[in-house]
């Protein structure tokens, strides 16, 4: 999931923490109080330890902090449509053709917190305004996403908004063709 909910429905504690195991920081994920919310003084105290894989290397708000520049897409038409994820299968478009994770450097979002990016009424581009609800890259150009799949594809500006809402959600029958437009790190 995106993340896990409290006894209300609202969202507690951020994937990013799930993962810890899987990125050997056990010691780290069992610091981590899942009684209390991820800014609950305990918790927030580990923001400053955030794993290295959370942060792109140029990404100059991340790198020197505790703000990610990966953030997973989360709405009712993506993988992430409320409080468990779909299962591959229930992937309408494929695994192999719907963006899980963006880069999104500035994000101002600490890795802790179970906040992501809303499909729903945000603007997409690559590139364009600083903000959490675009796809922002290195200074390569070229920014990156995750697909379902855990492929990386790098993108860059000239994708359209209608092409980059498309390759995130998981049911819209769009066929993504990659081939077209994947660009590598220049």
């Amino acid at each position: 999931p995106a993340s896990l909910p409290d006894s209300a429905g609202q969202p507690m504690h951020s994937w990013r923490v799930l993962l810890l195991p899987y990125l050997g920081r056990q010691n780290l994920y069992d610091r981590y109080d899942f009684s209390e919310p991820w800014d609950s003084p305990n918790n927030i105290a580990l923001q400053f330890q955030m794993p290295a894989v959370y942060a792109c290397e140029a990404d100059l708000d991340a790198s020197l902090s505790y703000s990610t520049s990966y953030l997973v897409v989360v709405g009712e038409e993506t993988m992430f449509p409320g409080v468990t994820a779909l299962a591959p299968a229930d992937v309408l478009d494929g695994v192999a053709d719907t963006v899980m994770v963006v880069e999104s450097h500035g994000s101002g979002i600490s890795w802790l917190e179970p906040r992501d990016l809303r499909l729903n009424g945000m603007t997409v581009g690559v590139n364009g305004a600083q903000g959490a609800d675009v796809f922002t890259s290195n200074p390569s150009g070229v920014a990156y996403v995750v697909t379902g799949d855990g492929q990386t594809h790098g993108l860059d500006e000239t994708l359209t908004q209608n092409l980059l809402r498309a390759m995130m959600t998981a049911e819209g029958g769009e066929v993504v063709p990659w081939g077209d437009f994947e660009v590598q790190a220049k």
